[in-house]
């Protein structure tokens, strides 16, 4: 049976930490980037951080981002960062 691989990324203003388990929450990979708090960087770095996160967990656990059964995103200031007219960058 094939692996169905999650994703799991929490960022902030210091730097943004995620995860790829597999359905039983065991952690294959594991990356730490730059913070991806909008606020604190803007745009350009906070997206670069969440796609470092996801290339390199990804690889790590041998997925590819195009087999993540699910994903779950914990950014600090992503919600004022949506009612300020953007956050269509991801």
């Amino acid at each position: 049976m094939a692996v169905r691989f999650f994703l799991g990324i929490e960022g902030g203003a210091t730097r943004t930490t995620g995860v790829v388990t597999d359905e039983s929450l065991r952690v294959l990979g594991r990356h730490v980037a730059g913070p991806s708090n909008v606020h604190a960087v803007g745009e350009d770095a906070a997206r670069g951080a969440i796609l470092d996160i996801l290339l390199h967990a990804a690889i790590e656990a041998g997925a590819k981002a195009t087999t993540l059964a699910g994903m779950a995103f914990c950014i600090a200031g992503s919600g004022r960062w949506r009612t300020a007219g953007s956050g269509d960058a991801f």
